[in-house]
């Protein structure tokens, strides 16, 4: 700051004062633009490609887990469904299947 009021040479401490104040101001200014380009440069955001890949395998997996689920639903009720069948159940229960009706 001290140079750059002997570099502008004011001529009134009023003056000496505006140029202090706008050296400061260009100084935080600068410090928050190095801040903010440091944070930046760490963040690498992901292509619009890698999104897209993400969101296709995550859809992948989500069909696996589904497919798994019914394979799992499907074997549950083969081992549950035991059902008692009547042995005098008679499928054919029609009494009219050998007679000839009248014409």
């Amino acid at each position: 700051m001290a140079y750059q009021l002997r570099e502008r040479a004011p001529q009134t401490s009023a003056d000496m004062q505006n140029i202090a104040i706008s050296v400061q101001a260009n100084l935080i200014a600068k410090r928050n633009r190095a801040r903010i380009e440091r944070r930046t440069t760490f963040k690498e955001e992901p292509s619009a490609f890698e999104q897209k890949l993400d969101s296709i395998i995550k859809g992948m997996d989500r069909l696996g887990d589904i497919a798994e689920t019914i394979e799992r639903k499907s074997s549950w009720e083969g081992q549950q469904s035991n059902t008692i069948i009547n042995p005098n159940f008679r499928k054919d229960q029609n009494p009219n299947v050998g007679r000839v009706g009248p014409d």
